[in-house]
This record gives C-alpha cells, sequence and structure tokens, in this order.
C-alpha cells in the first residue's frame, strides 16, 4: 500500500521570504530578517521544498507573463504596421509634371 505523502502548506512568511529573493533586491539574509525570520536560517528557509516549489512556481509564472506581454507587444507592432502600410497606400501620391 503507498504511503501518502504529506505535505506542509507554505506559510505567509515563507511566500514573503521567497518573493523578496526572487525578486534580487535583497539577500537572502536581508529578505529573511525583512519578513521576521531567522537571518541565519535563510538558507534552511530556501531549501525546504515547499518554498523551492513555491520559487519555481513563481518564476515559471512570471516567465510566462512576460513571455505573453512580448507577444502581445509584438501583435501591437505588427497592427501597427500594418495600419501605415495601409495609410501609404491609401494616400494620392502626386504624378511628375
Amino acid at each position: 500500500m503507498p504511503k501518502n505523502k504529506v505535505s506542509d502548506p507554505i506559510t505567509d512568511q515563507e511566500i514573503a521570504f521567497a518573493r523578496l529573493v526572487l525578486s534580487g533586491a535583497m539577500t537572502d539574509r536581508h529578505a529573511a530578517e525583512a519578513v521576521g525570520l531567522n537571518p541565519d536560517s535563510a538558507a534552511y528557509t530556501k531549501s525546504k521544498p515547499r518554498v523551492r516549489a513555491y520559487m519555481l512556481q513563481h518564476r515559471a509564472a512570471v516567465q510566462q507573463q512576460l513571455v505573453q506581454q512580448d507577444a502581445e507587444g509584438q501583435h501591437r507592432l505588427n497592427l501597427d504596421r500594418e495600419q501605415v502600410l495601409n495609410r501609404l497606400w491609401e494616400s494620392p501620391t502626386s504624378a511628375p509634371k
């Protein structure tokens, strides 16, 4: 019979710690101190499976959001390009006299 895998939910402090670390604004120790965790155990907190999983998931979500924003920006650029070309084709050209 398979054993049930028990996973502890990530705490609000750990989420705040992970976000500060991922933002690159603070070192692990400073981030731990900022959220009320022991700075000496910052590496341990970061290596906890639930914190590590959250960080990987958050990083992937941010990456996906950046890819989506880039795609939307490219789409808008293509629409602008089409509008410019359409305007150029619609413009009456003066024939040389």
